[in-house]
């Protein structure tokens, strides 16, 4: 046999065996939608997952039917031409699916974790540029302190907020830092991006769940999470990397991340482990002598823990057993750490503060501003196209408490303080946690106890 002709019939194999695997290619890398997550999902990635999962089955029932189709017409195919031979498409598949969960395997295969000690602490010079319009400034040789606030208030401003989903590459980023301040700072600030929707920031879990005011509760907070873990399933899959020093500080480079899950219960376990890994390094640091870095990993450690379990919560029993420590006979709370002493007055939460002069920069920013008025209190006032202004129901309903503070007169209003400006009487200057031991005479008058009027 000539060379030549040798050539001829192997070529002449490849593009059979090219045109009978395009089909099951184009089947295995079809999209379809993730049950759980609501995102877009290839359906050999899907074949990997638990056989019991939601996602798996879904995929399971599209493979099934896809391959059928391409068996019939094989079939159909070595019918007509005896001598084709004909093509394994359930091996096929499964070998491409192994393969597929193998890549997977290795992609999310971990690391050499560093030892406590080599946590090192970034230098002011690392810090991206970009945090500053954040306002998380910091200086040429921050402390530790510094460097997990300036991390946290970051990931927690309006500027971080604005990348929606994009915020957890950025928390990738601190998280392999290898920076133990910018690990505590980053896992603060998802903790409290946790308890925050467009209507209110809340403290704690009860605060998220308990809200009377509109709806069903535990329905607005299992919407909220669902959001959160969409969200973290999503955004999570890559890491910025930024590499500081312009005035214009972008992630100049974007890492694939294994991600923690596509279902809340899959993150809180990933969340879980964060924590138990961390609460060793404390352990390991608070033996090496190091107590600062000890406390930071604690930190950490504490924090990922009440992710964890903000995942996995069930909201119907967390307000269930909030009402529950209520004494419907005397309208005293008994929770204990519900008890505010003097020794440990903090200043009550701003739930909204308004730019100074109550001066907008354009409509945009009115509208962004109009999301941190907690939702029970926004049908008392009306955006314009300067501000935010009251509405006539905001006159029946609110009382006024004292009209002799600098930043304008204070309203008590639906459980909250309500401020407006001194001159116009008009504009919304702030609202904040209305507390009974900052008012007590107003609360008295008021028949006001313990937050609750009766």
């Amino acid at each position: 046999m000539k060379k030549s002709h040798l050539k001829q019939i192997i070529k002449s194999t490849i593009r059979e065996l090219v045109a009978e695997d395009a089909p099951l290619d184009k089947l295995l890398h079809m999209k379809i939608k993730n049950p759980e997550t609501g995102n877009d999902i290839e359906l050999k990635s899907a074949l990997g997952y638990e056989k019991e999962s939601p996602v798996y089955k879904a995929a399971k029932v599209a493979h099934d039917k896809g391959i059928k189709i391409l068996k019939k017409d094989a079939d159909k195919k070595f019918k007509d031409d005896p001598g084709a031979g004909s093509f394994n498409y359930d091996k096929a598949s499964a070998d491409a699916v192994g393969w597929e969960k193998k890549k997977q395997a290795q992609k999310s295969a971990p690391t050499k974790e560093p030892k406590w000690n080599e946590m090192k602490k970034s230098k002011g010079n690392e810090v991206p540029s970009f945090w500053s319009n954040g306002g998380a400034d910091v200086s040429e040789n921050p402390s530790h302190k510094e460097m997990a606030a300036a991390q946290e208030t970051w990931l927690t401003s309006d500027a971080a907020d604005d990348q929606g989903e994009a915020i957890w590459s950025h928390f990738n980023d601190a998280i392999t830092s290898n920076d133990a301040a910018r690990q505590e700072g980053a896992m603060s600030a998802m903790a409290k991006n946790m308890l925050k929707t467009d209507d209110f920031d809340a403290d704690n879990l009860e605060d998220f769940v308990v809200d009377s005011s509109d709806g069903d509760d535990v329905s607005f907070a299992e919407d909220a999470r669902n959001k959160f873990v969409k969200d973290l399933a999503s955004g999570a899959k890559k890491t910025f990397k930024t590499i500081p020093g312009g005035s214009e500080d972008e992630p100049t480079e974007t890492q694939p991340h294994s991600g923690y899950g596509d279902t809340a219960k899959e993150q809180s376990k990933s969340f879980e482990n964060m924590a138990a890994k961390a609460a060793q390094r404390s352990k390991d640091a608070l033996a090496g002598g190091d107590k600062e870095l000890a406390k930071s990993f604690k930190n950490t450690a504490k924090t990922a823990l009440g992710v964890s379990k903000f995942l996995s919560a069930d909201f119907a029993k967390v307000k269930q057993d909030y009402e529950s420590q209520w004494d419907e006979n005397t309208g005293y709370l008994k929770l204990k750490d519900l008890i505010v002493k003097e020794s440990t007055w903090k200043k009550p939460k701003s739930y909204f503060v308004a730019p100074k002069n109550a001066k907008y920069k354009d409509e945009k920013e009115v509208e962004k501003k109009f999301k941190r008025i907690p939702r029970q209190l926004k049908k008392f006032f009306t955006t314009t196209s300067t501000g935010i202004e009251i509405n006539k129901k905001f006159h029946d309903d609110a009382e006024e408490v004292d009209d002799n503070i600098d930043d304008g007169t204070e309203f008590f209003l639906d459980d909250h303080i309500v401020i407006l400006d001194k001159r116009g009487g008009k504009n919304l200057m702030g609202v904040k946690e209305f507390r009974v031991d900052d008012y007590p005479e107003f609360a008295l008058n008021a028949g006001i106890f313990s937050g609750r009027r009766y």
